[in-house]
């Protein structure tokens, strides 16, 4: 989800393979929008205790996280990977972004990752282009940090340079 901006100077923000919804938008009108991607049949949902009763939380189906997350990685890669995953709140699809996104407010760099099986790419181009983005395209799957962190570094090193080269401009 696009973080808030904060207001004590200028920032920018790199996304990789993410939603990236507006006010009031829910990340399950985004996937709907694109064809369905392997990720949807591989959710496994869990009810843990939380407070005040229990919540549902999903995560991808160990047998199918190679092919889903990360294709392009070795099994040796992935299996910890799989076994490691941090689950999210089904809630998180339903629920509405408030406030102003990051996004509006500051230059933004968008990774798009070609491969990806989780995120439809065709709807990663569109995130990155309704934001006015610069899109950075890397053949990867959805573990493009992991796959590709080189592409991944040179990219956020991108976006600090922008930032650096404003702050001169302005002093």
């Amino acid at each position: 989800m696009a973080p808030k901006v904060n207001n004590d100077g200028p920032h920018e923000r790199q996304y990789s393979t993410a939603f990236v919804p507006d006010t009031d938008e829910v990340i399950g009108a985004l996937i709907a929008a694109y064809p369905p991607t392997l990720l949807g049949s591989s959710l496994i949902t869990r009810t843990f205790p939380a407070a005040g009763g229990s919540s549902p939380e999903v995560f991808i189906d160990e047998s199918s996280f190679h092919a889903v997350f990360a294709a392009d990685l070795t099994d040796t890669q992935v299996s910890s990977m799989a076994v490691s995953q941090r689950p999210i709140a089904a809630g998180a699809f339903a629920e509405p972004l408030t406030g102003i996104p990051a996004w509006k407010e500051v230059p933004s760099w968008f990774i798009v990752a070609t491969e990806d099986r989780a995120i439809d790419p065709d709807s990663q181009r569109a995130v990155a282009t309704r934001i006015g983005a610069t899109r950075v395209e890397i053949q990867a799957s959805h573990a493009v940090a992991v796959s590709n962190p080189a592409r991944v570094a040179d990219t956020i090193a991108e976006v600090v340079f922008s930032l650096a080269s404003r702050k001169l401009v302005r002093s």
